[in-house]
């Protein structure tokens, strides 16, 4: 199985890339574990294992409270969010890993001079944190749903992160670990390429997505970006 199998027309050299954050660069199921099931606990209700919520992560918190806490109404969501927040703020800059060879690989792109940046559906209040415990210097984008009227799979973000590098749409490639992320990056008119690896369902497999390449392992992430990056 090559990297560029997903795709079969080429595609030119990308000039930067943006990634996604979460399920991408770093696995943050775990602090998202704690908030769950602390407030579970609050109401005396059983945990969600780490395995499951690492598959359900990507539906993102709101969507998740309705998935372990169906017997609420719909009003009631926005109250419980606010209460999985207040367990999560506290843990969000500290409970998640950078998946293997992202550290180094975000290292080379800053010695390389390579123009990269960060497009998430993640908040700023919680992303802000994140970032601010690694030490990834050289970012030059970074877009949350906060900054666009739209968050993906709109391709609004990329764009607005593609005006940040400098660059047009089709010098940028980004790089997620969900179809939302392919599907942003054709409405932005980007380069799609996607990871086999992320905190998604098992069923949803990258191959399906029509991206332009798929990086195999995050191990391979360098050797990935530098076959593609001119």
């Amino acid at each position: 199985m090559t990297p560029d199998r997903a795709n079969p027309h080429r595609v030119n050299k990308a000039r930067a890339v943006l990634f996604d954050l979460d399920g991408t660069l770093i696995d943050s199921s775990q602090g998202f574990a704690t908030a769950i099931n602390a407030l579970l606990a609050e109401m005396n209700l059983p945990e969600v294992s780490l395995e499951r919520i690492r598959e359900e992560v990507s539906m993102g918190a709101r969507a998740l409270l309705k998935q372990y806490l169906p017997q609420y109404q719909e009003q009631d969501y926005q109250a419980l969010r606010q209460r999985f927040l207040a367990h999560f703020v506290p843990v969000v800059g500290e409970q998640f890993e950078p998946y293997p060879g992202v550290s180094q690989c975000m290292h080379w792109l800053h010695q390389a001079k390579i123009p990269w940046g960060i497009v998430t559906n993640k908040p700023f209040c919680l992303t802000e944190p994140t970032l601010a415990r690694l030490d990834w210097q050289g970012r030059q984008a970074l877009v949350c749903p906060d900054h666009v009227l739209q968050a993906k799979p709109s391709g609004e973000g990329l764009l607005l992160a593609c005006q940040q590098l400098g660059l047009e749409p089709h010098q940028v490639a980004y790089l997620g670990d969900h179809q939302i992320d392919v599907l942003a990056a054709r409405e932005a008119g980007c380069q799609a390429w996607a990871t086999a690896w992320g905190l998604r369902p098992a069923s949803e497999q990258p191959e399906h997505w029509q991206a332009d390449a798929i990086c195999p392992t995050s191990d391979q992430l360098q050797s990935f970006l530098a076959e593609r990056i001119a």
